[in-house]
């Protein structure tokens, strides 16, 4: 053999060792693998064994673990435990299955005999054809599903939660039962925090009004507490009230209410009313709190001064007294709402009863010009007047002018008005009270997410008929249109069905929705536009022009915001124009102190004499507070007939200064006043002995004024 076929022979050797030991070494890995591998597959059976039922976990999971030392007998034995429970968890299954499946049944059955008797006891709600006066009123029938034992009681904890004056609802209140209940398939266990939102409604008018100071304290109140209990909504601060519209949890805003009510130890909140409806879709809530100031809750234009006392407003009627004055003759109903509200829903009384009034406002200003006309007080002649909102505030100020007037004017009180009355709570209240719609036609336009509102009974008319819920509202405005058109061919009772009144502005087809951001482009109101109009001038198929306005501007000819501008402004000189012709002797009442009638001074006597004992009688007690050393206050609902600068200088002892407040385009006082006194001390008796006292047939409101800058204590 040569050397190099040795050293090849040498080199064959090594690469055959080599190729042997690297052979050698890939098969201990693949062993130590399939090692690794059994040893998972083995907890993995272990773990399959006792995540089964509890009966079966102890059944071989020791044993099991005790026979692992023989690999292919245990794995074996492990797919046979697991196919073992695998197939007793099947048979469960389909039993409980099975168990549903007929339960299910059975409660479809239950739901669909209730639902028949239901509906046909709703279906015996009829309008009476003969003289109207039951028109859209809940027969026998109807009260009896009303009053359904099996109905849940709605807010049982209003008074324990909120105390005083308060009235609920809820949405789930008429919707038909499932699985034998209201609503949800446990309406006794159901979370009511989770179940929709709940919706606010109030207002509380103060008299005497707040400081700026006071306000803006009673503004960061609401404000700060709001926002700790997660509220959205509106809230309208002036210095003569609160108006809020807030949303938010069912148990959040019941705390916010009482903690409100217990605010300064109840002296402004403890006989609010708070109107809450509770189950209503989420996507209807605010999501942020906005609180801010304004001079009136209500803009009528009549500043804190020349406002009427609300104390003298008209008298408040609960819905069901309400709804009886509206069947009698000799009466007239005002909607003291804008005409754009009234036109997709009103009143309609018996033929025999009550007549509806539209005074065809476009916003509240106009109401004391339209209060004015003499074509308005002809219609109020010898009338009992009643008068309705959405919520009671407007009516407040709206009835307290017309009973200012009764007094003070002479051609209103030739009138012969037999009574002033106002809706407590407005239409708001009275659906809660006659959830099946009493008088009511139409939709109510309200100031929130909702839009527009129906009677309750109504509103769940059409959840109940295709089967949704309230609690389940969906988005999609098309899928709920269609729900509601289903509803009212299966309904197919006329009590039950909402009529629509209004009327699309631009195909003049039947629509009363308000939707979109348009508004009339001669007046501002919100435009009445049906969906398929919207959608037409979204596309550019049809757009909508200036030509398209609003009933009114079409009834009244309104072409142009000019033309409308100058029609307002004329109507206002007129109505300023007769104020002055009639309270012109009030001037001099104002600027001569000689001036006093013989009868006078019986009623200064007494009124002087009344002071004096004040004066004497516990002067600790009628001293009022006055931190701040102010000597200013502000006098206000004084008589106009009787009041001039030498009465007031007998009955306010220790005036420095007197300064009248006259209207800024009339120029004429309406009975109130600034007056600087000699000292804070003073001004302290003034306030805490004069504030709420009678002269001259007018309660006196007296307060301090707001300080000026040299006038606060350091």
């Amino acid at each position: 053999m040569g050397i190099c076929e040795g050293i090849s022979y040498n080199g064959e050797k090594k690469e055959k060792k080599k190729k042997k030991n690297e052979s050698s070494e890939r098969g201990k890995e693949k062993e130590e693998k399939k090692k690794k591998k059994s040893k998972k597959r083995k907890r993995q059976l272990v773990k399959n064994v006792i995540s089964m039922d509890d009966e079966d976990k102890v059944v071989d999971a020791s044993s099991f673990l005790c026979k692992i030392g023989n690999q292919t007998t245990t794995t074996t034995q492990g797919e046979k435990i697991v196919k073992e429970r695998k197939k007793k968890k099947k048979k469960k299954e389909k039993k409980k299955k099975k168990e549903k499946e007929k339960e299910t049944k059975r409660n479809k059955k239950a739901n669909q005999a209730t639902m028949k008797d239901d509906t046909a006891n709703r279906k015996e709600i009829q309008v009476s054809t003969s003289s109207n006066a039951s028109k859209n009123t809940c027969s026998e029938a109807a009260r009896t599903i009303l009053s359904s034992p099996q109905r849940p009681k709605s807010n049982e904890d209003d008074k324990l939660i909120v105390g005083g004056p308060i009235i609920s609802s809820s949405a789930r209140d008429y919707v038909l039962p499932v699985n034998g209940t209201f609503g949800s398939k446990d309406s006794e266990e159901y979370n009511k925090d989770e179940c929709g939102i709940t919706i606010c409604l109030f207002y509380q008018y103060i008299e005497p009004i707040w400081s700026e100071i006071l306000r803006q304290t009673v503004l960061e109140h609401v404000e700060t507490s709001g926002n700790i209990f997660q509220l959205g909504g509106r809230m309208r601060v002036a210095r003569e009230g609160l108006n809020c519209t807030i949303t938010g949890t069912y148990t959040n805003v019941r705390k916010w209410c009482r903690n409100l009510r217990e605010y300064e130890s109840g002296k402004y909140f403890s006989k609010t009313e708070f109107k809450l409806t509770d189950n209503l879709p989420k996507d209807q809530s605010f999501s942020k709190l906005h609180a801010f100031k304004v001079e009136e809750l209500v803009k009528y234009d009549l500043s804190g001064i020349a406002a009427p006392s609300v104390r003298s407003g008209g008298e408040h009627l609960e819905p069901e007294e309400y709804h009886q004055k509206m069947t009698e003759e000799n009466t007239v109903i005002i909607d003291v709402r804008n005409h754009y509200e009234a036109n997709i829903g009103k009143f309609d009384p018996p033929e025999v009863g009550a007549k509806c009034i539209d005074p065809k406002m476009r916003k509240s200003t106009e109401f004391p010009i339209w209060l004015d006309k003499p074509e308005t007080k002809e219609m109020l002649k010898n009338k009992q007047v009643l008068m309705y909102c959405t919520g009671g505030i407007r009516c407040e100020r709206a009835s307290a002018l017309l009973k200012n007037k009764m007094e003070t004017e002479e051609d209103t009180k030739k009138l012969g008005i037999k009574g002033v009355y106002q809706l407590q709570g407005g239409i708001d209240k009275y659906f809660k009270k006659f959830p099946e719609g009493g008088f009511w036609r139409g939709k109510n336009f309200v100031f929130d997410k909702r839009v527009v509102q129906s009677p309750p009974i109504i509103e769940a008319a059409g959840i109940n008929s295709v089967g949704d819920r309230i609690i389940n509202h969906k988005k999609d405005d098309e899928v709920q249109e269609s729900k509601v058109k289903e509803a009212i061919t299966t309904i197919n009772d006329d009590s039950l069905v909402s009529p629509v009144l209004g009327s699309c502005e631009a195909c003049l087809k039947p629509w009363d929705v308000y939707k979109g951001k348009r508004r009339c482009p001669t007046c501002g109101v919100p435009s009445l536009i049906c969906k398929d109009c919207q959608l037409a001038d979204e596309k550019g198929m049809r757009k909508i022009d200036q030509s398209v306005r609003c009933k009114l501007c079409i009834e009244e000819n309104i072409t142009s915001k000019k033309q409308l501008k100058d029609r307002l402004k004329k109507d206002s000189e007129k109505y300023h124009q007769t104020l002055k012709a009639k309270y012109q002797h009030i001037k001099q009442h104002c600027t001569d102190p000689n001036i006093e009638k013989h009868n006078e001074k019986n009623h200064v006597e007494a009124s002087t004499s009344m002071f004096s004992q004040a004066q004497t009688k516990d002067n600790t007690n009628k001293v009022a507070s006055n931190p701040q050393n102010i000597k200013r206050i502000i006098i206000k609902n004084m008589s106009v007939t009787h009041i001039n600068e030498s009465n007031l200088r007998k009955i306010v002892k220790g005036i420095l200064n007197i300064h009248w407040i006259k209207d800024k385009q009339s120029n004429i006082w309406y009975g109130a006043a600034f007056v600087e006194m000699v000292s804070p001390m003073a001004a302290s008796i003034a306030v805490g002995t004069l504030n709420g006292k009678r002269y001259f047939g007018r309660d006196m409101n007296v307060t301090f004024a707001d300080p000026r800058p040299h006038e606060t204590s350091s």
